[in-house]
């Protein structure tokens, strides 16, 4: 007899089927309505009047930007999630967003900190960034011999990364290492179109930084830097030295040419040591009675110059 060909018949009663059905509906059912009444239950929570934010206060700002710090803060307050819970309940505010927003909506903010005030307030303090540099998107303005060190339209505050994120007063002088680039400057006039750039690649811009830092710390008189195209630089410098190499005013500006083929390093102990040796020879009445033109410190331990007869 062939047992596969058997009639397959279910040995559950149609009653029991039922039952079964009849339980599992319920049982979603009443899964269904006891997370339909703890969502309700928190809705109606997270939406008293209790917690409801009523204002939100921002600290640690140039007050030309709070008012739009303001506006951020209460468009990413609006409206709710899932239509259902208002974002402007202090239990469940959106934090994250509220910083993240903070810090897009102006270049000049660096971190910003968020936390309530009791149920009805919040408090962001914001911690704006520090100047680093002086970025000039434009060549250096020269009078004859002399640098001016008045700050044009085009000129603006850069941070660590060389990020410009503010424009500067035309009063800036020698406070920050100034910098020339005229590559960066747009088409177009606007003041504000550099706000936002970068001045030059992170890399580069960090050791520029410690070349300009290391020779101002040398006792060399740096005034200024111009980047140029193809890693070619120039450096600006007040040869304020002995009377033996003549006049010492300040508008006496010699440039001191480098690269980024050879070690920044290296190039900068060449120029250390021969600016040393110069002034000591200079101070004994030895050195060149004449002042500089340029210094060239671009191949390898020979150290050029040219002196102003």
């Amino acid at each position: 007899m062939d047992i596969s060909r058997r009639p397959k018949f279910s040995h559950q009663s149609k009653s029991f089927v039922h039952t079964r059905r009849t339980r599992l509906f319920m049982t979603c059912g009443v899964v269904i309505l006891l997370i339909g009444s703890l969502l309700f239950g928190v809705f109606k929570i997270v939406g008293l009047q209790k917690f409801h934010i009523d204002t939100v206060q921002i600290f640690g700002v140039d007050q030309d930007i709070i008012p739009l710090l303001d506006k951020t803060a209460e468009q990413a307050l609006e409206g709710s999630y899932m239509g259902l819970f208002p974002r402007r309940s202090s239990l469940i505010y959106p934090m994250g967003q509220l910083i993240s927003n903070i810090q897009s909506a102006s270049p000049r903010i660096a971190h910003v900190n968020v936390r309530r005030d009791g149920w009805h307030s919040l408090i962001i303090s914001v911690s704006q960034k520090t100047p680093s540099a002086l970025i000039c998107a434009t060549l250096p303005d020269w009078n004859g011999n002399t640098l001016s060190m008045e700050s044009s339209d085009s000129c603006y505050f850069a941070d660590e990364t060389g990020y410009m994120f503010e424009q500067s007063p035309s009063f800036s002088g020698h406070v920050y290492n100034r910098y020339y680039a005229p590559d960066i400057l747009g088409t177009t006039t606007s003041m504000n179109i550099n706000i936002g750039s970068m001045a030059t690649s992170t890399n580069e811009f960090v050791l520029l930084q410690h070349f300009y830092t290391a020779v101002k710390a040398s006792g060399i008189n740096v005034q200024a830097l111009l980047i140029k195209p193809g890693g070619e630089y120039e450096l600006y410098v007040d040869q304020k030295v002995s009377t033996n190499i003549g006049s010492t005013s300040p508008d006496d500006i010699l440039v001191i040419y480098f690269n980024n083929t050879r070690s920044f390093d290296i190039q900068l102990s060449n120029l250390v040591s021969f600016w040393e040796r110069m002034t000591a020879d200079a101070t004994t009445g030895k050195g060149p009675a004449s002042r500089f033109e340029y210094i060239d410190i671009r191949y390898g331990s020979n150290v050029f110059y040219r002196l102003i007869k």
